[in-house]
């Protein structure tokens, strides 16, 4: 993956056209721009010691795309494990030459900016989170998706599992097996 900053570059382009989609009761968006493509059904894999940042991976082209743990988005209530999220969609955005796929619950539209009505006020705490209020769709709160947080969260994930690894597991049978997996 390609260094990223973890600072926010997100500013609202007029004359953008706007995907939606939902999850878990929330609106999300991101510039039309940045998706590559909806999947359906897609197989996400698990990959032992990705970090609890990333869900799995898909193949998009031949090619190994993370998909993000949907505890990274507002809303979202933990779940036992893993193994039981199962998105129905994956929505493929490309940031910074980088795929990541999001879990996705139902494509809204593509919208106009003009149809987004602007808040004056902050109306939720995202802190914490890689999106920012954009305004409303339809009544709703609508969170745009900042790609260039998810990614610098998605490396910081990785470095820290790549510094720490068999030490992150635990219990010693934990770390004694992955042991025997770097050998």
């Amino acid at each position: 993956m390609k260094p990223v900053s973890a600072e926010s570059s997100l500013q609202r382009n007029s004359a953008a056209q706007w995907f939606i989609w939902e999850w878990k009761d929330h609106l999300f968006t991101i510039e039309i721009s940045r998706v590559v493509k909806v999947i359906e059904r897609a197989q996400v894999f698990s990959v032992p010691l990705t970090g609890a940042r990333v869900l799995g991976l898909i193949y998009y082209q031949e090619e190994a795309v993370p998909v993000i743990h949907p505890d990274l988005l507002p809303g979202y209530k933990q779940e036992a494990d893993k193994s039981q999220i199962l998105p129905q969609l994956i929505l493929l955005i490309e940031w910074d030459q980088n795929k990541i796929g999001i879990p996705v619950d139902r494509v809204i539209r593509i919208v106009e900016d003009s149809e987004i009505v602007e808040c004056q006020e902050d109306f939720s705490d995202t802190s914490g989170f890689p999106v920012q209020a954009l305004g409303t769709y339809q009544g709703r709160a609508l969170y745009q998706l900042d790609g260039e947080r998810v990614l610098a969260s998605l490396i910081q994930t990785a470095e820290l599992e790549s510094k720490i690894g068999p030490l992150a597991a635990t219990d010693k049978g934990e770390r004694d097996e992955q042991k025997d997996i770097a050998r």
